[in-house]
C-alpha cells in the first residue's frame, strides 16, 4: 500500500501513513468451508454495530471512496485537514464501498421462454442453528441452506405467475412488431397489475433497458432517501448517493435483436454510462459470443471530478467444457489511495452438473482460487452453481418480520427463490474472497445486505434469471 502512495505522488497525514505503513498480513488460499457463513448471524452483528441511515455530519470529512470508522473525534479539525504538527488522531479504518447490480438476459432466447411458461415460486423460510432454516409453517422441519438447492421450497407461493397461453408468444407479430418509442409505449402500456403475464419481445427490450433498471432500484433501494439527497445537492452529493443507490450495473448475455445501450437513464436523478464490455476489450483478439457477453455501466458524474475512479479489465479462465471470460471493474478513490476490484461472471455451463455437495464445493473452491490469485475482492453473477452458503452468495427476495399463525411469535423470515430457468435450483450468486477485509452494507434502511430480484418487467418475462444486487465494503490499510 505504502508503493501505492508513492506512485500516485499522493500525500497523507502522519497517522493515516502510520496506518497504511504496517504490514498485512497476506491471507491464506481459498476456502470453500474457510468461506461459508452464518448468514442471519451476520445480519444480526451487522444491525447492532454498523449504523444504517444518512449522517451529514459524518459525511462532512470523507468520501465514499475513503471512509473512516472506528474511534475518531468527527468534529475535530485536524481530522479534515493536513497538520503534521497536530496531535495524532487514534488509528482509523478506511474502507471503500459499491453497491453493484447485476442484470442477466437470455441471449438464445429461448430458456426465458420455459421460464416464464413455469412461472416462479418463492417460501418463507426461518433461520435458526448453524446457517439452517426451516419453513414458517413448520419450524421443526430445518435443514442446512444448501440442501433447499435442487428441491421443491417448502410451502411455496407464486412469486411470478406464469405465461398465460393466449400471450405466450409475442404480443405482436414480430414482423409488425413495434420499434423505438412505440415499443417502449405499447410495452408500458400493457404493463399494469391486471396485465396477463407474457413473454417481452426483443423489439421491445431493445427500448426497455432503463425501465428495468428502474424496476430493480426500486424494489431494492430506498428512493426517497437517495432521491432527497439528490434534491439537496452539494459538493458531497454524489459520495452520499452511492450508499443508498447502485453504483455498478453489469448487463450479461446481449440478445442480438437488442443490443447493449451505451447509456442506461432509469431516473432523472440517476444516470450510468458504460465504460467497457468483453467485446470491446477484445475485439481483434478474440470474438465474444452473445451468451458471454457483459457490459459494466457506473454511475455518471457530471462533473467528472467525483471521488472515484474506475478501470475495467478481463480475465480469462478454463471451465469444465469452455473457456470463461470475466468482465472486471475496479474502483479506486481520488482521495485516497485504495481500491476494490470486483468481478462480472457467467461461469461455464459445465458447471450445471455440480451439484453433489462435493462437486459443487470443489468447483467453488477452485474459482476462489483463481480470483483471489488475480486480484479480485467478490464475484457475481450467473454461477450455474448454487453459492448460497457462501459469504457473498446468499440473495434472498425479501427479508421481513412475520407472525407465526401456530404460536403467534414474531420470526425473522427469508423469502427465498430458485433462479435457474426450471425454477428448481440456484444459479444466481457469487462470494466475497477475503472476507477478513471484505463485508457487506446495508442496500436500504430494512437492512438488507444483498437481494434476489424479478426477471419480469411488468409482468413481462425478459430473462430465465433474475437480477440480484449486493453491497460490498473492503476494508483498507
Amino acid at each position: 500500500m505504502t508503493n501505492e502512495i508513492l506512485k500516485a505522488g499522493l500525500v497523507v497525514c502522519d497517522g493515516c501513513s502510520k496506518v497504511l505503513s504496517q504490514a498485512v498480513s497476506a491471507p491464506g488460499g481459498f476456502t470453500y468451508r474457510g468461506t461459508v457463513v452464518h448468514h442471519h448471524q451476520q445480519f444480526v452483528h451487522q444491525a447492532r454495530h454498523q449504523q444504517v441511515g444518512s449522517n451529514a455530519k459524518v459525511q462532512r470529512y470523507y468520501s465514499e471512496g475513503a471512509r473512516p470508522t472506528g474511534a475518531v473525534d468527527r468534529d475535530s479539525k485536524a481530522f479534515a485537514t493536513r497538520d503534521d504538527l497536530a496531535k495524532p488522531q487514534p488509528p482509523v479504518v478506511l474502507q471503500i464501498q459499491c453497491m453493484v447490480l447485476f442484470i442477466p438476459f437470455d441471449a438464445g432466447k429461448n430458456f426465458y421462454k420455459k421460464s416464464g411458461a413455469k412461472g416462479t415460486l418463492h417460501a418463507d423460510l426461518v433461520p435458526s442453528k448453524g446457517n439452517h432454516f426451516a419453513p414458517l409453517a413448520d419450524l421443526t422441519a430445518s435443514k442446512a441452506l444448501s440442501q433447499y438447492n435442487n428441491a421443491k421450497l417448502p410451502n411455496a407461493t407464486a412469486f411470478e405467475k406464469p405465461v398465460v397461453a393466449s400471450t405466450a408468444t409475442a404480443a405482436t407479430p414480430a414482423a409488425a412488431a413495434p420499434t423505438g418509442a412505440a415499443a417502449a409505449a405499447a410495452s408500458s402500456s400493457s404493463g399494469s397489475a391486471a396485465a396477463a403475464p407474457r413473454l417481452l419481445l426483443m423489439a421491445e427490450l431493445a427500448h426497455r433497458y432503463s425501465d428495468i433498471v428502474r424496476e430493480h432500484i426500486i424494489k431494492s433501494t430506498d428512493v426517497d432517501v437517495w432521491m432527497k439527497i439528490h434534491l439537496k445537492g452539494g459538493a458531497n452529493m454524489r459520495s452520499e448517493l452511492v450508499r443508498f443507490c447502485p453504483e455498478i450495473i453489469f448487463l450479461s448475455e446481449e440478445p442480438t435483436d437488442a443490443p447493449f445501450p451505451d447509456a442506461l437513464n432509469p431516473f432523472p436523478q440517476l444516470a450510468y454510462r458504460k465504460i467497457g464490455s468483453l467485446k470491446e476489450l477484445l475485439r481483434g483478439t478474440m470474438s465474444v459470443d452473445c451468451k458471454n457477453e457483459i457490459a459494466v455501466y457506473a454511475l455518471e458524474d457530471a462533473g467528472a471530478t467525483g471521488p472515484s475512479i474506475y478501470s475495467v479489465g478481463h480475465l480469462l479462465r478454463q471451465g469444465v467444457k469452455h473457456q470463461e471470460k470475466w468482465l472486471c471493474v475496479t474502483k479506486r478513490a481520488r482521495d485516497f489511495p485504495g481500491a476494490i476490484t470486483i468481478a462480472g461472471v457467467h461461469l461455464d455451463s459445465g458447471y450445471t452438473g455440480k451439484v453433489a455437495a462435493a462437486a459443487k464445493e470443489g468447483a467453488l473452491e477452485t474459482v476462489g482460487k483463481f480470483a483471489q490469485t488475480r486480484g479480485v475482492d467478490a464475484l457475481l453473477g450467473d454461477l450455474n452453481m448454487d453459492s448460497a452458503e457462501l459469504h457473498g452468495g446468499f440473495f434472498p427476495n425479501h427479508l421481513a418480520f412475520m407472525v407465526n399463525p401456530t404460536d403467534g411469535a414474531i420470526y425473522p423470515v427469508y423469502q427465498v427463490s430458485h433462479s435457474n430457468s426450471s425454477d428448481t435450483k440456484n444459479y444466481m450468486g457469487g462470494l466475497i474472497v477475503d472476507k477478513s477485509r471484505v463485508g457487506l452494507l446495508p442496500l436500504n434502511l430494512r437492512g438488507q445486505w444483498a437481494m434476489s430480484l424479478s426477471r419480469t418487467i411488468d409482468n413481462a418475462y425478459y430473462s430465465d434469471h433474475p437480477a440480484i444486487i449486493i453491497h460490498y465494503v473492503k476494508r483498507l490499510g
